[in-house]
């Protein structure tokens, strides 16, 4: 739909969906009201994600992409940072909070409408399926949901495991407030570094900081500078993981299939993001904050091995299309 409407009109029209829908759960303050209209909005925003991102990626010079989509990153990752401190400002209750986000998401287009006569051309193959997108970047594909299962669980049960470790409600908030800085601070540096090396090999590094990060966070929980200081990194390579992926995107496909990837990128995100809240909750039952890490460390070092596989492949299907790339 994206390419048959255009990137400004698909954002566009996604940004309006979005500001109708905040109006509408204000209107209709019903549970089963919110579920539809939260899926309305859901839907219409993601016209802006992907066609946002592949906008970027089909612009974006490769020797400055992994700076550009930092860049991204850091709008992104801002959006969750300012959407709490509104709630803070102007409460949970009343139409203000709910007018603000309207009003937001309305101008958000603004920018996209004046800047239109930049916009690219979007292709799409659409002989490409979910599973042959899947295939043609499928080390993006697990730093993909590496991004989406590290984010929403440390997001979602972060405060479960302060709580469980001592800490008081006011105290754990702001570690969520230190790994959103953290992922805003640290980005330009990570996609410089990606600019310079090789994309896949620094989201291989970025797992294994996250798996030592997770490992310490039992002990830096017991000082609140040494957790801090754990959610800031953290955050850093938690929002790395999905900017290296997109930029492996944009590094590893051609134009007619970016939109196709993208879409795929989105929705490994996603499953990430689905699954990793449950898998985590599951095994904090009994123990949760050694379930929590558990967990992390385990989905993660299984990422590794398929990043490395996926890589191994990749290289391989290359070699056999063109055998004089030995690269």
């Amino acid at each position: 739909m994206i390419s048959r409407v255009g990137a400004v009109r698909a954002i566009g029209s996604g940004c309006i969906i979005g500001s109708i829908g905040f109006l509408a759960l204000y209107a209709f303050p019903s549970p089963w009201a919110w579920i539809i209209i939260r899926l309305l909005m859901s839907a219409g925003f993601a016209l802006p994600w992907l066609a946002g991102e592949t906008w970027i990626n089909a612009v974006a010079r490769e020797e400055l992409r992994g700076r550009v989509i930092a860049i991204y990153a850091i709008a992104f990752f801002s959006g969750f940072a300012v959407g709490p401190l509104l709630l803070r400002c102007l409460g949970l209750s009343g139409f203000a909070p709910f007018a603000a986000a309207a009003v937001i998401t309305a101008l958000s287009a603004l920018p996209i409408v004046i800047g239109r006569h930049l916009a690219p051309i979007l292709h799409h193959d659409g002989t490409k399926g979910l599973a042959s997108a899947m295939r043609l970047a499928p080390a993006a594909m697990v730093a993909a949901f590496m991004g989406g299962f590290a984010e929403i669980t440390n997001l979602s049960l972060i405060p479960n495991v302060a709580l469980a470790a001592g800490w008081s409600q006011d105290a754990l908030l702001g570690l969520l407030t230190v790994m959103t800085v953290g992922g805003i601070v640290l980005q330009y540096p990570i996609g410089w570094l990606s600019d310079k090396m090789s994309r896949v090999n620094l989201v291989i590094y970025s797992a294994l900081s996250f798996i030592a990060i997770a490992l310490l966070l039992p002990l830096a929980l017991k000082s609140s500078v040494a957790a801090f200081l754990m959610m800031f990194l953290m955050g850093g390579v938690i929002l790395g993981f999905y900017a290296l992926g997109l930029a492996i995107v944009g590094e590893q496909v051609s134009a007619d299939g970016l939109a196709a990837v993208n879409a795929a990128f989105i929705v490994m995100y996603q499953a990430g993001a689905f699954l990793g809240p449950i898998i985590s909750g599951i095994a904090m039952t009994e123990r949760p904050v050694h379930g929590f890490v558990g967990t992390l460390v385990g989905l993660t070092i299984v990422s590794v091995a398929l990043v490395i596989s996926c890589d191994r492949w990749e290289r391989s299907r290359r070699l056999q299309a063109n055998p004089r790339d030995h690269t």
